[in-house]
């Protein structure tokens, strides 16, 4: 069907129950609004100081976002439907995704070198030693037994692998490759579903234009 327009701002997730999407509003700083998918009205989340680079929801429904006040690093904070914030990690440490039970989420450092497991429970958290360099994780799957890994492939393709948290077994589940390689700036950047069953993916296609010029001195 036509794709349906919702609202203004950048798409960050869509909630567990497909009702609601969020999205983040371009301002200073960027804030955070909810947008329904149905019948209802969009209505701004957060009126903070933080500035909101990334956010997505638990699946228990609450809402996790990466950001930073001014003069401070960036950390992940706890937002509730009524959008009160509090910290929930340490400057330095951003949250990528969360378990399906919402109680550990994956996260990274400042520069994406080193991987953790970080319980919400007041646990210690667990490094990773399986991600290889290059691996960008963007989801547990389904089972939450394994992370799904985007890699850069060989010869301009985009790649989606599955590593396993128990084990160092990996599995590659896509690889894609775009055709009209001379044209496109950039390997294709793919994301999947939790059960990999469904993926999208984008690129930036480069246009350009030469031209002639005749009667230069």
């Amino acid at each position: 069907s036509p794709a349906v327009r919702l609202g203004d701002g950048d798409p960050m997730d869509i909630s567990a129950d497909s009702k609601w999407a969020l999205s983040r509003l371009p301002g200073a700083p960027d804030q955070l609004a909810l947008l329904p998918t149905g019948a209802g009205e969009p209505r701004q989340l957060t009126h903070s100081k933080v500035e909101h680079l990334d956010a997505r929801w638990f699946p228990d429904g609450r809402i996790f976002s990466v950001g930073n006040e001014s003069g401070h690093r960036e950390r992940t904070y706890l937002i509730d439907l009524q959008g009160n914030e509090s910290p929930l990690t340490p400057e330095g440490v951003r949250a990528i995704c969360a378990t399906s039970d919402s109680k550990t989420l994956l996260t990274s450092n400042d520069d994406y070198s080193r991987f953790q497991l970080f319980p919400l429970d007041g646990g210690a958290a667990r490094p990773l030693s399986q991600l290889q360099k290059g691996d960008r994780p963007f989801d547990f799957t389904s089972d939450d037994q394994a992370l799904l890994v985007r890699h850069s492939g060989p010869q301009g393709a985009g790649e989606i692998w599955r590593v396993e948290l128990a084990t160092p077994k990996r599995t590659l589940l896509r690889s894609i490759s775009l055709s009209e390689v001379s044209s496109v700036t950039g390997r294709p950047y793919p994301i999947s579903s939790r059960d990999g069953k469904n993926y999208a993916y984008r690129y930036v296609r480069k246009i350009s234009a030469e031209y002639i010029i005749q009667g230069l001195p």
